[in-house]
């Protein structure tokens, strides 16, 4: 490795302004190929041309991204996670695609938020203090690099100015309505908010703000969008997903001075799916806002004590009296539908549910009991038994 000069040298790339500027730095320090990539896992800079072939990258218009395949393979390892939860944590980077190849990595941040990656390719698995002293320096600089060059690309004032005021309560009446005026928002649809863990390029934010009739609010790390359901939604959203970040939905409303408690719906939505580990990338709060609500550990007093010995029978007894119950219960206890829905004799159903009854000592035409043994289920198991298929 090459220390002489290195804040100089990384001084005079920040003094460039340019993340090639940086990336060169970076490989005379390391005397090694160093590849930076932004929170989209888009290639910023490297020492190879990012349009030659290659398995681990995919060309999308005029940029080049990180490959699915490897993304998948940073999924299964959780160096997402890692990068993302663990700030300024250096971490070596010796499996599959990098077994003969080992890097080090860490992550790109400023004011809590993930900008990015840095990358470099080791000659061997010895990561020194020295090593990580200096990529860490590296990753500075690239925070500050693109960080002044997010100055000259900001949003318009306007939209910046009612992105604040429309998240933040109380929202006035007359907020919304300029926003419409100036063809910011449209005041003839329901609008949801988006929260999620990766920011939208310029690209999309362009997309967003001009095309769509939408507000981009960033509150530390996560992104904010209040938006109609439309295509460009639909195309940004998988875009999220395709790079491998949660996000979370609110309900829709057409009252946009419900902004706020939008946000805390997409945001809880968007920190349940990441606390539940879901394999869904995407939480809708109102499809999930019974779980959400009883993560809460104040909620916890709600549980009922029978469920717990329901569960254990049926793992005893080989017996599906949770599941059942379950089902009785999301169908609203309608006998017909629940067997209809379970492909069970209406007898069979009657038998169980007087049995689960007779078992565990409740009394299930009691409204407490029944929603206390349905929240219960919803919070300490999403999925107590084998899928049913839905109603049709």
């Amino acid at each position: 490795m090459n220390y002489h000069n290195m804040y100089r040298d990384l001084f005079l790339a920040v003094e460039k302004g340019t993340i090639e500027a940086v990336q060169q730095a970076s490989s005379h320090i390391f005397e090694s190929a160093v590849s930076i990539t932004d929170n989209a896992f888009r290639v910023l800079a490297a020492d190879y041309d990012p349009g030659s072939k290659d398995e681990m990258l995919v060309r999308q218009g005029d940029f080049t991204y990180v490959s699915s395949s490897l993304l998948d393979t940073f999924h299964k390892h959780h160096l997402i996670d890692q990068l993302s939860e663990q700030p300024h944590k250096v971490i070596l980077v010796n499996w599959d695609f990098f077994q003969d190849h080992p890097h080090i990595t860490t992550g790109i941040f400023r004011d809590g938020k993930i900008l990015g990656s840095i990358t470099v390719l080791l000659r061997d698995e010895h990561v020194t203090a020295e090593m990580e002293e200096a990529l860490l320096a590296c990753a500075d600089a690239c925070a500050m690099v693109l960080y002044l060059n997010s100055i000259g690309r900001r949003r318009p004032g306007d939209a910046d100015r009612y992105a604040s005021l429309l998240f933040h309560a109380p929202v006035s009446p007359e907020t919304v309505h300029a926003a419409c005026d100036r063809g910011l928002l449209r005041n003839d649809t329901d609008y949801i908010v988006i929260a999620s863990e990766l920011a939208p390029e310029p690209h999309w934010e362009r997309l967003l703000l001009e095309q769509n009739a939408s507000l981009v609010y960033t509150e530390q790390n996560t992104a904010c969008i209040l938006a109609p359901r439309t295509v460009i939604t639909d195309q940004y959203t998988e875009w999220v997903r395709s790079r491998g970040y949660h996000y979370g939905i609110s309900y829709s409303c057409s009252d946009l001075t419900m902004t706020p408690l939008l946000k805390k719906q997409a945001c809880a939505a968007l920190e349940y799916g990441r606390l539940s580990r879901c394999k869904e990338y995407c939480q809708d709060f109102s499809a999930e806002s019974l779980r959400i609500l009883m993560r809460r550990p104040e909620n916890r007093m709600f549980e009922h004590p029978a469920v717990s010995k329901i569960r254990q029978y049926d793992l005893e007894n080989h017996t599906e009296y949770l599941l059942t119950l379950h089902q009785w219960l999301s169908c609203g206890m309608d006998y017909p539908r629940t067997a209809a829905r379970m492909n069970l004799h209406r007898n069979s159903l009657y038998y169980r549910i007087n049995k689960i009854q007779e078992l565990f000592s409740l009394d299930l035409s009691d409204a407490n009991t029944s929603v206390q043994l349905y929240l219960t289920i919803l919070m300490t198991n999403d999925s107590p038994g084998p899928e049913v298929p839905p109603d049709r």
